[in-house]
């Protein structure tokens, strides 16, 4: 999961390519990070690949529909907590409600002015990334639980299966951890976990591999 200070990553399904690339210059412009997908049946790859804060779903999809879509994304546990806002021209209060009813969290009129887009996106992906940050991370160590962990660890796996790619996963036990930790960049020890767990996960294992090799 990414830090408070990095940029808000979003990821936009929509069929229009003109209105995806709109949608997304004007994100980019904002500091946010974007991925698009034109294809609803690429979203749960998309998700997966890009590991979005937001999700900004066209309600119409061609022969597919922005609800549906998010009903589906919501049964998938790991994706439960990721915000979805729709985009429509659809104005009428009772589509809108009826959409929401889908597991959307917010409802755009199209076309959205640039200012309202960058700051609803902000707010919503921002309070997205702190509440799966509660309910993901293990407090002491800031690394994924037990739990999220084997629901990332089943996504990829159906990942690798849906694109016929091998996947591999390693656990790595380290004898006196407890001595190593002191050595990597910070004085207290539970800012060294949480260094280890959420640098960039091959920078930060090499930090604590360095650090364990001044011990042998």
């Amino acid at each position: 999961l990414a830090s408070h200070a990095e940029p808000h990553r979003v990821l936009i399904v929509d069929d229009d390519p003109v209105a995806s690339a709109l949608h997304a210059s004007i994100l980019r412009r904002g500091g946010v990070v974007v991925s698009t997908v034109t294809d609803p049946r690429r979203v749960l790859d998309a998700l997966s690949g890009s590991n979005p804060d937001l999700l900004l779903l066209d309600m119409d999809l061609g022969p597919y529909s922005g609800d549906e879509l998010a009903a589906v994304i919501r049964q998938h546990p790991t994706y439960v907590g990721i915000p979805i806002v729709f985009l429509s021209s659809e104005a009428r209060p009772s589509f809108q409600f009826a959409a929401r009813g889908s597991g959307a969290d917010d409802f755009l009129v199209k076309p959205v002015p640039p200012a309202h887009l960058l700051s609803e996106v902000a707010l919503r992906a921002e309070h997205g990334r702190r509440l799966r940050t509660h309910l993901l991370l293990d407090g002491q160590t800031g690394m994924l639980n037990h739990p999220a962990f084997l629901r990332r660890l089943r996504a990829e796996v159906d990942l690798g299966r849906r694109r016929g790619r091998p996947i591999c996963c390693a656990r790595i036990d380290i004898d006196r951890f407890r001595k190593a930790v002191p050595l990597t960049r910070w004085q207290d020890g539970t800012p060294n976990i949480l260094f280890v767990g959420r640098f960039e996960p091959r920078k930060g294992l090499l930090e604590l591999l360095k650090a364990y090799r001044l011990l042998r």
